[in-house]
């Protein structure tokens, strides 16, 4: 895939004589849901957090839109979306007062209100983040996501601890932003979530590969975790 806006080769992240990540290669491109795939603990969120340029790999190459997301982190700030698992909320900021906030760091941020309705969140909208229950902190942490417009979406176990409504409100914008053309890379242990809206998987176990392919060709083994 020469035009893959998501690119790992290689990837190689090491905590002192831990391999978290040895040799992962992936590629996602526009317009493309692919599912990392992988149980608690397999090197997911490590593989997510050195793509975004938060660690620098120990070995392999990692790029965003073409550029090192590291060394060029200022060139992507603004045309990638990140939903990681720890929401980075002040805990006594209502939800809607949240997405106010940071549509403010964005020249051309997505429309707050648009969101609160997009992901069901206008029950909560004046509620603080620490009383959100935590479906409504997942639907809000994926609003804060969209809210660059991105072209890149990153969803680290973006339906844990959601309620099925829930889950279906962000498989339905997972679908959406595939439509508009972004390319999205979600990781998650729940193999419904892949079947639901992935176009292929990349299995990982223990920081390592163990089979990439189309959808229907993965779970045609009988893959779970």
């Amino acid at each position: 895939m020469l035009d893959a806006a998501i690119r790992a080769t290689g990837l190689t992240v090491r905590f002192g004589a831990f391999e978290a990540l040895s040799g992962v290669d992936l590629a996602v491109g526009p317009g493309e849901v692919v599912g990392l795939l992988g149980p608690n603990g397999a090197g997911k969120s490590t593989c997510v957090e050195t793509l975004l340029g938060y660690r620098r790999p120990d070995a392999g190459t990692a790029r965003v839109l073409g550029h090192d997301p590291v060394a060029e982190h200022r060139q992507l700030v603004t045309r990638v979306g990140a939903m990681l698992q720890h929401g980075g909320v002040w805990p006594s900021l209502p939800a809607r007062e949240a997405l106010g906030l940071f549509a403010s760091y964005y020249d051309d941020p997505e429309d707050p209100d648009a969101l609160v309705e997009l992901l069901d969140l206008a029950g909560c909208a004046r509620t603080p983040w620490r009383r959100l229950s935590g479906g409504e902190q997942q639907r809000l942490s994926l609003a804060i996501a969209l809210l660059a417009k991105p072209a890149v979406l990153f969803l680290d176990e973006p339906t844990a601890g959601v309620d099925p409504m829930g889950r279906r409100v962000i498989r339905d914008v997972v679908a959406g932003a595939k439509a508009r053309g972004v390319a999205v890379l979600l990781c998650t242990h729940d193999l419904a979530d892949v079947e639901a809206v992935c176009d292929a998987a990349v299995v990982i176990q223990r920081g390592r590969v163990l089979a990439a392919g189309s959808v229907a060709a993965l779970t045609s083994g009988g893959t779970s975790f």
